[in-house]
């Protein structure tokens, strides 16, 4: 190759060159701008994520909030009525239970028996606290070594049918009360409408309306609150208690409707004494002296009327 043609060759060897990088950079430029989209693309992707998903947790505490809210206000609510309710039974308990916690108290001294009598006692039922709330109220828990007793009193005033036929006692009533497809347990009240009045008030208690039937579920209530505050299960006697000295009250002495243990039915101290005598001589005790004022102390924290009697009178502790 003559000389003068070399620099002509080389000057187009260094061109191709030139265009072949030209070339080449084009094309990495090109994939380098293609992967800068795609991870802008996968970046903006991921960054929506991220703020939908802290979008969507921000949603979720504030509805979480929000329940929680509405849960505390509901709550606030519920308390505020269980504390009216309890603040009405207390009110008014003392008062109706006034005849029938002297004459229970009269009958433990009478018989120097040794244990406590509760009365008034209010607490919130177990089987009522995923329903609407109410407080439950029993009239008495006589706590005795022998036997704990839930007494219900009943202060009706006029004439009483418990368990027995109005006109079994007084045949002449089966024209004025309607005694058909009566059930197990039931009651009669009978009283005038008004003091002085020449007509009367009768009113039917049925199956659970009936005073023994309302004492056993009442017992039923306690016992399964007592054993959620304390892990102890004891078995509840039950007695109703027609405590009002104008009742002439008829009534068979137990309600065994139910089967099971009997439901004592009593008009006057004799009757409680004798149902208190019969516990008494049971030979194995239903409580220690440590279980009974172990009760005394936490179902006394619920606001009732506590009265101790015999070695319990000083201090709630046996032998003080």
């Amino acid at each position: 190759m003559p000389n003068e043609y070399l620099p002509w060759v080389v000057s187009a060897i260094l061109a191709l060159a030139l265009i072949a990088t030209l070339i080449v950079l084009r094309r990495r430029s090109r994939a380098a701008k293609q992967r800068a989209q795609s991870q802008t693309a996968s970046h903006e992707s991921r960054v929506s994520e991220l703020v939908r998903a802290h979008e969507d947790d921000i949603a979720a505490l504030r509805r979480g909030h929000a329940q929680e809210l509405e849960q505390v206000t509901q709550q606030r609510a519920e308390a505020e009525e269980t504390i009216e309710q309890t603040r009405s039974f207390i009110a008014r308990g003392m008062k109706h239970e006034a005849a029938s916690h002297s004459m229970i108290v009269d009958a433990c001294a009478e018989l120097g028996v040794d244990g406590a009598l509760l009365t008034n006692l209010v607490f919130l039922p177990e089987d009522t606290r995923r329903e609407r709330r109410f407080v439950a109220q029993i009239d008495h828990l006589l706590l005795l070594e022998s036997a704990l007793i839930v007494i219900e009193s009943k202060r009706w005033k006029g004439l009483v049918f418990d368990g027995i036929r109005p006109s079994e006692a007084q045949p002449g009533l089966r024209y004025l009360i309607d005694e058909s497809d009566l059930p197990e347990s039931f009651a009669f009240h009978v009283n005038r409408a008004s003091k002085g009045s020449s007509s009367w008030n009768v009113q039917r208690y049925d199956g659970p309306d009936a005073p023994a039937f309302q004492v056993r579920r009442q017992a039923g209530r306690l016992s399964q609150h007592i054993r959620t505050t304390t892990g102890d299960s004891f078995w509840l006697e039950t007695c109703v208690l027609y405590s009002h000295p104008d009742a002439e009250v008829h009534a068979r002495p137990q309600d065994v409707s139910q089967g099971g243990a009997p439901t004592h039915v009593v008009k006057d101290i004799e009757g409680l004494k004798r149902v208190i005598k019969g516990f008494e001589m049971r030979s194995k005790p239903a409580l220690t002296s440590t279980q009974l004022t172990g009760l005394v102390d936490v179902l006394g924290s619920l606001g009732p009327q506590v009265d101790r009697f015999g070695v319990y009178d000083q201090h709630g502790r046996r032998g003080a």
